[in-house]
């Protein structure tokens, strides 16, 4: 048992010399990792993902999300967002998907108008 300790202590003696001695004096970095968009993180706490996919990409529940700046601008998306409802009834292109995808959309739950515009903005991204 003793032999072990001792080995755990010289490979981590070491592996902490190391990073003393590396070019930037702090532990080994890897590859970059991308920070979501406040959008994508909105997305994701709405709960988004549970009908569109967490890729955009649509399930059996809700449309795919791609391709929306054909249809939408932030304003009146961010409207949409606001009451799915109404818009369903007033487009026909909607009242289409309503057919289709059988779950009704939820108005957005958050009602701070920043996280509204940035998921708007997210969804736009192509």
């Amino acid at each position: 048992m003793r032999g072990g300790a001792l080995a755990l202590a010289a490979a981590l003696s070491v592996g902490l010399g190391a990073v003393a001695c590396s070019p930037s004096g702090g532990a080994p970095r890897g590859p970059a990792v991308a920070t979501p968009s406040s959008g994508r993180l909105v997305f994701l706490a709405e709960t988004c993902p549970t009908c569109h996919g967490h890729g955009r990409e649509g399930t059996n529940t809700g449309p795919a999300l791609d391709g929306l700046r054909g249809h939408w601008d932030e304003d009146t998306l961010v409207r949409f967002l606001h009451n799915p409802a109404a818009f369903k009834l007033a487009d026909p292109r909607l009242a289409a998907l309503a057919q289709r995808f059988r779950s009704d959309m939820p108005p957005l739950f958050s009602t701070d108008e920043g996280r509204v515009r940035a998921l708007a903005r997210y969804l736009l991204q192509e």
